[in-house]
């Protein structure tokens, strides 16, 4: 488990879920499950099919204010 603490006092929560062999986010807009596209090679929300790393652009941005990017996720 890896969790993210932002100044505000938010934080986001990565954790692994090896026999499903998936990712899972936790954060304030919600829970999300990750499965790794082999031909992407990316993460991808199993919902939206947002990649995970537009989408931690994106929470980031809204939880904490802060602009990072997450190329190549």
């Amino acid at each position: 488990m890896l969790t993210v603490k932002f100044d505000n006092g938010s934080q986001v929560i990565f954790s692994r879920q090896e026999p499903l062999r998936q990712l899972w986010l936790a954060a304030r807009s919600g829970g999300f499950h990750f499965d790794y596209d082999e031909e992407s090679e990316r993460w991808m929300c199993d919902k939206s099919e947002e990649q995970l790393g537009e989408m931690l652009e994106r929470i980031v941005l809204e939880q904490a204010d802060i602009k990072l990017e997450f190329e190549g996720l």
